[in-house]
């Protein structure tokens, strides 16, 4: 009688380590920070989005790997560094038929060696028919 209950505890016990110890590693897991406007235009920014400092011989360049999804007709990112930045600036970000994006630009340059830490500021335009979302978004202090 012992080992017929041993038995079945084991097994139970068994059957709950194996749920314990799975994970789901797919798309649902990414984890998005979700911007929308009032007419219901939306970005959805995955976590797994990264701002880069890349060090060259005379300076260096500031990259953002820009992961998401959005319901836009038309994305764009601009690099947002001074009082003078036009919408000339602008990058246009290639969308998916499904209106997913992974694509890493370019924010900014700069010579010389900034003293040890920069930021950097972009804005994010969704273009939705004649709705415009706009997303401000800064990198925090980047190590250089």
């Amino acid at each position: 009688m012992i080992f017929k209950f041993a038995g079945k505890l084991l097994s139970v016990a068994s059957i709950a380590l194996l749920f314990a110890s799975c994970s789901k590693n797919d798309e649902a897991g990414v984890k998005f920070k979700n911007y929308s406007d009032a007419n219901g235009t939306y970005v959805n920014l995955s976590t797994q989005s990264q701002w880069s400092v890349v060090k060259t011989n005379s300076g260096g360049t500031i990259h953002y790997n820009f992961i998401g999804t959005t319901n836009a007709d038309r994305v764009t990112i601009t690099p947002n560094n001074t009082a003078t930045t036009t919408v000339e600036d602008a990058q246009a970000v290639t969308l998916g038929k499904d209106k997913s994006f992974s694509q890493d630009f370019t924010i900014s340059s700069f010579t010389g060696s900034p003293s040890g830490q920069v930021n950097q500021n972009l804005i994010i335009n969704a273009y939705r028919g004649n709705d415009i979302l706009t997303v401000n978004v800064n990198s925090g202090q980047l190590n250089y």
